[in-house]
């Protein structure tokens, strides 16, 4: 997975409403999508207790209980595919996965940076590379007399999840060097709670 730069994450981490942000990139040979997730850590802890009766301190200090929980979230939240698949009323933040598509999840692992944390996973897609893509990691903002310690900082801001699609994973064989030369810069799309699904926007290296 190829690093971002800090200043461009700086331009789309500056306003403090709710957000999430993500590096895509989709690899021919595997034929996996391959994703790093940036989250905050107040989200990240409300995510976990979201599928599971335990603290978040708890899963996050046993390795097997935060792949379970890790994974239960990114398969309810985080889909790949067609669009008339995503848009299907099973596929939805409410619904587990079918046993099918769930194995097509793999957590590769968790790390922590300041006040957030990385999430790192790969989907299978067996089907060839999807066209779009669906985000339901955050809820409209709640009413100012529902709100609790775990809120988000703007009492209108839209939640947004933001992800910057890299180019294609590039063959092995291939020099380093050429590698990095070579990739185009990476395109980024955001949804919202409001506009959950976008079609992806893929960045094809030239042959």
């Amino acid at each position: 997975m190829l690093a971002i730069t800090f200043a461009f994450l700086s331009t789309v981490l500056l306003h403090p409403s709710a957000e999430s942000l993500a590096e895509v990139q989709w690899n021919a040979s595997t034929r996996k999508v391959e994703v790093a997730l940036r989250l905050r850590i107040a989200d990240e802890q409300r995510l976990l207790q979201s599928v599971s009766s335990q603290s978040a301190t708890v899963i996050l200090a046993d390795e097997a209980a935060l792949e379970r929980a890790g994974l239960s979230v990114i398969r309810r939240r985080i889909g790949f595919g067609k669009l008339n698949d995503l848009q299907s009323p099973t596929n939805t933040s409410k619904q587990p996965q079918g046993t099918e598509v769930a194995k097509r999840y793999q957590w590769i692992g968790r790390r922590s940076e300041g006040g957030h944390a990385w999430w790192f996973f790969e989907i299978a897609t067996p089907s060839g590379r999807p066209t779009h893509l669906r985000c339901t990691l955050f809820e409209k903002p709640s009413d100012p007399q529902n709100r609790n310690d775990s809120s988000h900082d703007h009492l209108h801001a839209m939640p947004v999840s933001t992800f910057l699609i890299l180019a294609d994973a590039q063959p092995a064989s291939d020099p380093p060097a050429e590698r990095r030369s070579s990739s185009p810069r990476p395109n980024s799309m955001t949804l919202t709670p409001e506009h959950p699904i976008s079609e992806i926007q893929w960045v094809v290296p030239a042959s």
